[in-house]
């Protein structure tokens, strides 16, 4: 009996193997990969989107909205010779509204509105107010002090948000 397994199993070629690995699926037309996607569709799309599933040369294609799907459509022969040139076999594509994962945000953060409140309120410096104070009165003297001030928070506005930006932690949605 022993001997009878050993003759009945074949060895698996290396195309079935290759087949078998993401790459391998997605160049075979059975399956389609995140990144794929991604360079395929674009950042754009491709956030608001995610293929689900191939089936008989159908891609079907999960959408945020209905007026997502359309955009698509609209752009449907670009993307499908994008992919057909990346080697998947397909030959259309079909939209879905349904559940796309939210994709990984980071960069930039904005401050939170007590840091800008209280940006919003800085004065400017005593050096600054001293020389615009040594101007004679009248119509420059009142330009140059409002001036002098909306420069102030400006710059501690801009300060406030490139500190902010400069985080490095991840920014979820809802957060």
């Amino acid at each position: 009996m022993a001997a009878r397994r050993k003759s009945q199993e074949r060895p698996t070629s290396l195309a079935a193997l290759l087949r078998d690995t993401a790459p391998g699926r997605a160049a075979a037309g059975t399956t389609l990969t995140r990144q794929l996607w991604l360079e395929v569709a674009g950042v754009a799309f491709a956030k608001r989107t995610r293929p689900a599933k191939m089936e008989r040369g159908t891609l079907l294609v999960l959408v945020t909205s209905a007026g997502w799907a359309q955009e698509l459509s609209l752009h449907g022969p670009v993307l499908l010779e994008r992919l057909r040139a990346r080697g998947v076999e397909v030959e259309k594509m079909r939209f879905k509204v349904g559940p796309v994962e939210p994709p990984e945000r980071g960069g930039v953060h904005a401050p939170s509105a007590d840091e800008l409140d209280r940006a919003r309120r800085t004065e400017p410096t005593a050096a600054t107010l001293e020389k615009v104070e040594s101007l004679p009165e009248g119509g420059l003297r009142a330009a140059l002090e409002k001036t002098a001030r909306v420069v102030a928070r400006r710059n501690a506005e801009q300060d406030v948000t490139h500190k902010a930006a400069a985080q490095k932690k991840p920014r979820l949605p809802g957060t």
